[in-house]
């Protein structure tokens, strides 16, 4: 056991846990970003006695929202991943993998914990081989919910705006890059929120 990291079951559970809602704050945090930033207009300047720079100051203060929820979810992400180093016992000095992003999740799962002393080597090629198939697994899920997602909110709009299926496809079809780029980050994301869940519904019980 690493005296860095001395080990407890309520010290794993507290940081995979801290780690978990740091993760799960990100979305909140960039969607409360483009809120305000869409929400100030700076329009509202018109109408003051310095309109040129009152509209300036807003143009400032709605790009500063939306910068600052940028990095403040950067910020978000690289404590998840370090709560999660400190929960599977590993130096912060894998903090460089938080740049890879969930794939930097796959990383830590396939090296586990820190080895013990004696640890079993012969086992990595059926480790590295599991870990493989869990990764392809994982994201083939976060495809389909994702592809599920999508189909029951096109029915909704379309039920919604009272116009064929088909109209909202043709329409989505239309800004296809858009969509195809918005459907990637949500597949990053549920990958990286299955690396992070695991942990938590599999724990081993301490030897």
């Amino acid at each position: 056991m690493s005296d860095k990291f001395p080990e407890t079951l309520a010290m794993r559970f507290s940081s995979q846990s801290f780690a978990l809602l740091a993760f799960l704050a990100i979305p909140l945090v960039i969607v409360l970003g483009v809120l305000a930033h869409q929400l100030i207009d700076p329009e509202l300047a018109r109408g003051t006695a310095d309109y040129v720079g009152n509209y300036a100051l807003l143009e400032r203060l709605r790009q500063a929202c939306l910068i600052l929820s940028f990095a403040l979810a950067g910020g978000l992400w690289f404590l998840a991943f370090g709560l999660l180093l400190v929960a599977r016992q590993r130096s912060l000095l894998w903090l460089v993998l938080a740049f890879l992003g969930p794939l930097g999740l796959v990383a830590v799962a396939v090296v586990g914990r820190a080895p013990a002393a004696g640890g079993e080597r012969a086992a990595w090629p059926w480790r590295l081989a599991r870990e493989a198939a869990i990764f392809v697994a994982i994201v083939v899920l976060a495809h389909f919910l994702v592809y599920a997602k999508n189909e029951v909110l096109i029915a909704w709009t379309a039920a919604s705006r009272g116009v064929e299926s088909a109209v909202i496809i043709a329409e989505q079809t239309a800004s296809s890059g858009m969509w195809a780029f918005g459907e990637f980050l949500q597949i990053l994301f549920l990958t990286g929120l299955f690396y992070l869940v695991r942990p938590l519904v599999g724990r081993r019980k301490p030897t």
